[in-house]
């Protein structure tokens, strides 16, 4: 589908490669147009960045933070370094050594 080696595809193209009918894919693309996931563009459509939140949410759902976090803290127990990873109180947070890791 598409890639940096190919930021643009022809309907032809996207049919093919969902292994749909174009008049099927057409309808897709023409929704997903409209929504401002895809754009017209150089007789075919390309992504727009508005893709980066369909694949936000899919990463926020997924509740890695919660499987990381506790690794984390037992790494930062270990070493006695430092924490710096996102927090809820900002991009970045840091605690002393020895301190108990916040977020």
């Amino acid at each position: 589908m598409f890639s940096a080696d190919r930021p643009v595809l022809s309907l032809s193209e996207v049919a093919g490669a969902a292994e749909l009918a174009r008049p099927t894919a057409r309808r897709l693309l023409l929704t997903l147009e409209e929504l401002g996931y895809v754009a017209a563009a150089d007789g075919g459509y390309r992504l727009t960045p508005k893709v980066l939140s369909l694949g936000m949410a899919y990463i926020g759902s997924l509740g890695l933070w919660d499987i990381a976090r506790p690794h984390l803290e037992a790494l930062v127990a270990r070493t006695g370094s430092p924490r710096r990873w996102p927090s809820s109180t900002g991009p970045t947070s840091s605690t002393s050594p020895g301190s108990p890791c916040r977020s």
